[in-house]
């Protein structure tokens, strides 16, 4: 086998076959949805190729040229010259980029009530000019902020990296079709293409759920009117970066395994269709998984270490309030993330930096505040609920509404391509773990403690809905089908999706435990080493350290 491919250890034993076939499985699961999402997709509308001679074609593609200099500046300064460590580096310095240009967007637009590109590109050339400044002072001084000198990590690729490259690749593939699924072609993408169009950020009330935040909308609209492209390249990077960032970040718990780990995620059946449909799932994901990366760390701190270092933070804070601005839920999941990061300070005494959160409760308000130009009354947000005619009574329909949301959410978590095997793996390892009662260790309590939350929240979030929003509005069912149709759809439209906006937490947690369960080389006793901690120099792209 080449240097640069490192398989599973021996240690491993018998989890090799198991986790192996349960990767591969669910890569198959991803694959076959996919092969399935695009040989469909030209049934549902033609291509844009055919207006390529257009005025404006392929102008989007600017932006993914100045994000690729800012991540390859970026990968270059990174103090780990291994492979896998400036991959990581690229992929952090890449979405830092795309979020401070989506955040500089929204700002803008919010003062003005205008599309101002010039805001986002200035963004842009203010990260490149850090990622540039970083890699003079490492060029200048390599010892610069190291023990030792510049270091090189062992950790390489793996042959489960081809699978996440080929669905990657896969992914381009939408990038020259029109905006047709529902909530691209109604919200996300109809934004997008208005706000290009007529330059200013009233026109979200043209478009489908115009309270929504307007960030990833922004980001699409940047690189100018593109009748081929339409902005899709600039959803399709933020997929790329932080399947980067990923890469670096798993290979901090378990090396054998980060691979596995990222295709998982990618392979996710939410996460590559949503990503193939244009919806702000998963650049939700993106930024805030990433973002508690940074605030946690991998491995997470512990007592004693230092808080991340500024530029970090300001990753951090660009990174969560983008996710506040992506969409409606994005300030859920950041609190989530501040909790998880307080059980690690309550538990274990880790220093904690809480400056990132300030800049996403300020995102939060900034849109909150937004002008009446802005505004849009009546969403299904606004409107109260109507659950009370689900049955003859309040008890009734009470139970009616929560039995018929049992039942979707069974379905959502299960049994359904979506999530594929995620919530049974997570339950494996939850009763694996109660049974063997491994070492404590901070970086499987921190993951464990989000991947709680988050799951929480969801169930929590569409649990409390159908008795405070209007769900008939929001699942738009043609005719008059009433309240229960209406909550099976809202429960199944969006529940799944919103699982994975902390996915890869799901994933650290899960290799956090993979790690304590493994035998040791030494002792051949579960949890005695930490596996890849002392094998593996910290790139601060994965660690959150600088």
């Amino acid at each position: 086998m080449p240097a640069f491919v490192r398989a599973p250890s021996p240690a491993d034993g018998r989890l090799v076959p198991v986790l192996g076939g349960l990767v591969l499985l669910q890569a198959l699961l991803g694959g076959f949805r996919a092969m399935t999402f695009l040989s469909e997709l030209p049934r549902i509308a033609p291509s844009l190729l055919s207006r390529a001679g257009e005025p404006g074609t392929f102008s989007s593609l600017s932006v993914v040229v100045a994000v690729a200099a800012v991540a390859v500046a970026g990968a270059l300064g990174e103090r780990d010259r291994g492979l896998v460590p400036r991959l990581g580096a690229a992929g952090l310095w890449g979405l830092s980029a795309l979020a401070a240009a989506g955040v500089a967007l929204a700002v803008a637009g919010v003062a003005t009530t205008r599309f101002v590109p010039a805001a986002g590109w200035g963004a842009i050339a203010v990260v490149a000019w850090a990622a540039v400044l970083r890699l003079l002072r490492r060029a200048a001084s390599p010892t610069a902020g190291t023990v030792g000198g510049t270091v090189r990590s062992e950790a390489g690729l793996s042959p489960w990296d081809a699978g996440t490259v080929v669905l990657l690749l896969a992914l381009v593939v939408p990038t020259v079709f029109p905006f047709v699924h529902f909530d691209a072609k109604a919200i996300w993408g109809c934004r997008a293409v208005a706000f290009g169009g007529s330059g200013s950020l009233t026109s979200l009330a043209g478009c489908t759920h115009p309270s929504y935040p307007p960030l990833f909308s922004l980001l699409m609209a940047l690189g100018g009117p593109d009748p081929v492209l339409e902005g899709r390249l600039a959803a399709w990077l933020l997929v790329a970066c932080h399947a980067l960032f990923l890469r670096g970040a798993f290979a901090r718990l378990v090396p054998g395994w980060a691979a596995a780990g990222t295709l998982w995620v990618v392979a996710t059946g939410h996460v590559w269709v949503t990503a193939a449909m244009y919806y702000a799932d998963v650049p939700l994901m993106a930024f805030a998984a990433t973002a508690a990366f940074l605030v946690l760390g991998v491995p997470a701190r512990t007592e004693g270490e230092a808080v991340p270092g500024p530029w970090v933070q300001a990753a951090a804070a660009l990174l969560l309030a983008a996710a506040v601005l992506d969409r409606p839920d994005g300030i859920v999941y950041v609190a989530v993330i501040a909790l998880a990061a307080a059980s690690t300070l309550v538990r274990g005494r880790a220093p904690v930096a809480w400056a990132p959160f300030a800049a996403a409760a300020a995102a939060w308000v900034l849109w909150a505040a937004r002008p009446g130009a802005l505004r849009a009354p009546g969403t299904f947000l606004e409107l109260p609920s109507t659950w009370r005619t689900a049955g003859g009574s309040p008890a009734e329909a009470a139970l009616r509404v929560v039995g018929t949301f049992l039942d979707a959410w069974q379905g959502q978590w299960l049994s359904h391509y979506g999530l594929g095997l995620t919530v049974w793996v997570l339950a494996l390892l939850a009763v694996v773990l109660r049974r063997r009662r491994p070492a404590p260790d901070p970086t499987r309590r921190a993951y464990g403690v989000a991947t709680a939350l988050s799951l929480a929240a969801v169930v929590g979030t569409y649990a409390i809905l159908p008795f405070t929003v209007d769900v008939v509005r929001a699942a738009e069912l043609p005719g008059d089908p009433g309240f229960l149709p209406s909550l099976t759809n809202f429960v199944r439209v969006g529940m799944g999706r919103m699982t994975i906006h902390l996915l890869p937490l799901y994933v650290a947690f899960a290799l956090a435990a993979l790690a304590a369960l493994r035998p040791s080389r030494e002792t051949g006793a579960p949890g005695a080493a930490r596996d890849g901690k002392a094998a593996v120099p910290a790139p601060e792209a994965a660690t959150g350290r600088s």
